[in-house]
């Protein structure tokens, strides 16, 4: 349910939230970019599958290490432990390999 107070927005391009954006000059941001020279950079960006190999065999040790546990210590107090193991393991780093996966760049 929509309380009374709710103020309706309107997000387009050329709506009016766009002019208050401007107003507050949230939209020409200046952001800070390093200098990092081009050798650097390129060693950098360079794609080893070597790395990307062990994350993903860390990560899924760490997963089914604290399933088993959760299993383990069904039915008591203690199975909240793997749980918020499992459960940081698993929201904080699954969507950006299936994210880098889809593009084509977790591995060489």
């Amino acid at each position: 349910m929509v309380s009374q107070n709710t103020i309706e927005r309107d997000y387009r391009l050329n709506g009016p939230e766009n002019l208050r954006a401007h107003e507050n000059g949230l939209v020409e941001a200046v952001w800070y970019t390093p200098v990092v020279p081009r050798e650097t950079m390129r060693d950098l960006l360079k794609r080893r599958n070597g790395p990307a190999i062990r994350d993903t065999l860390i990560w899924f040790g760490l997963l089914a290490g604290s399933g088993y546990s959760m299993a383990w210590l069904w039915g008591s107090w203690w199975m909240i432990i793997p749980l918020a193991i499992y459960a940081t393991i698993y929201g904080s780093t699954s969507d950006s390999r299936w994210h880098e996966a889809g593009h084509g760049t977790a591995f060489r």
